[in-house]
């Protein structure tokens, strides 16, 4: 979504020269690089940060602090199964500095492993920016109802589950307990954004900051965190049943922190020969070099309009004019791969535009991952009727990946 790329790129203004850092974990069929707490535990390919049993709790919690000072992005996928007297209680992705660090871990049920309950308080993770998913209702700590995620902070004190300390509510039409649902955060320095299940809209943005904090629903006001020396802070997942109990489960998890928003890479083999329009098409790159974050977006203007077209890449360059009859030159050699399940077409912008997924990089030999330390080069080939039907190319963009 472009709002993303702005916000890459306002993360880089705000957090100067501070580090990226990106993990993921497309499935959790490893869970190498995880510290987990309590009940929390790999069940084949999932993480189960707390089960379906009367009590149980868990926390885990990437082993390595990340930069969140000035920004970060994440993404999970959750799903809650098998529950107990209609299921309960809810799990956390959390951001915290407490003083326990990688085994903090709160009471279960209500308190869904990170907070505390009303008999002891002092259990709760300290110093704390928590997101739940709370599925089911207790009018004690004053929820909406029992099918909402809420962004809930005790500034550097105790992170109480009470709607008292919630800055940010919203209630889903649909319930949270059914099915898998994918939940996108959004930080950039002083707001942040909940969208999910791949909603264009968010559905939570509320101004926050670690350094100033924000304002409670209540009207009163919370301070932000005191974070580690450089900005960072531990991140994870927190969950927890009760009587009404039910599966908690992250099937995948993607993090960035500071993500770099581009543009990237480097422009050869330019300018393009002319096309029909009179002008050059030339190809850009947006998003990140670091090849785990998986986060490169192709785009490509100055097209003739409605007309059809392929990316190409390989990790040689090359120089061919005229291949095939066509107007312009290909600027790759050696093993080409075609994005040809992805064909596009540049409508009545004279504009093309291609996610990559990195992990899927198309070769003469089949789908391959791009690792740390690879480059690699794009380009793009399209029809132009010039006056007759015939074909053109973009530049080349190499990019070197970390």
């Amino acid at each position: 979504m472009l709002f993303l790329f702005r916000l890459l790129l306002l993360t880089v203004l705000l957090a100067g020269s501070a580090p990226a850092q990106a993990f993921g974990y497309s499935d959790f069929s490893n869970v190498a690089g995880l510290a987990m707490n309590g009940g929390a535990q790999q069940s084949g390919n999932a993480l189960r940060v707390c089960s379906n049993v009367n009590g149980d709790k868990g926390s885990v919690f990437y082993d390595q602090s990340v930069y969140v000072s000035g920004g970060f992005a994440t993404k999970f996928i959750f799903a809650t199964s098998n529950p107990v007297n209609g299921g309960g209680d809810g799990l956390t992705f959390i951001v915290q500095n407490d003083p326990n660090g990688l085994a903090a871990m709160g009471d279960s049920g209500s308190a869904m492993g990170y907070g505390g309950f009303a008999t002891s308080p002092a259990n709760a993770i300290d110093n704390a920016l928590v997101i739940e998913v709370d599925t089911f209702f207790n009018s004690s700590w004053n929820d909406p109802d029992g099918n909402h995620i809420s962004v809930q902070t005790g500034g550097t004190g105790d992170c109480s589950q009470d709607h008292d300390s919630s800055i940010a509510v919203v209630s889903p039409a649909f319930t949270l307990q059914k099915g898998s649902h994918i939940l996108d955060i959004q930080y950039d320095g002083s707001l942040l954004e909940i969208y999910l299940d791949g909603g264009s809209k968010p559905v939570i943005s509320v101004a926050w900051s670690f350094a100033g904090g924000g304002t409670y629903l209540t009207g009163g006001s919370t301070g932000g965190l005191n974070l580690m020396s450089g900005g960072n802070a531990y991140v994870g997942f927190s969950a927890g049943s009760s009587t009404q109990a039910q599966d908690h489960d992250i099937l995948s998890w993607k993090f960035i922190s500071t993500p770099v928003g581009g543009p990237i890479g480097t422009n050869y083999c330019g300018p393009a020969n002319l096309n029909s329009t009179g002008a050059s098409a030339a190809i850009s790159a947006w998003g990140q070099t670091i090849a785990a974050a998986n986060d490169v977006r192709l785009d490509v203007g100055s097209l003739p309009l409605n007309q059809f077209g392929m990316f190409v890449t390989s990790q040689t360059k090359g120089f061919i004019p005229n291949p095939g009859g066509s107007q312009g030159n290909l600027c790759l050699g050696g093993a080409i791969g075609r994005y040809s399940k992805s064909l596009v077409n540049s409508g009545s912008a004279g504009q093309f535009s291609l996610q990559l997924d990195l992990t899927q990089t198309p070769t003469p030999a089949g789908p391959v991952v791009i690792q740390a330390g690879e480059t690699w080069h794009f380009q793009t080939w399209y029809r132009d009727k010039n006056p007759t039907n015939t074909s053109n190319f973009t530049d080349g963009i190499s990019i070197t990946f970390m």
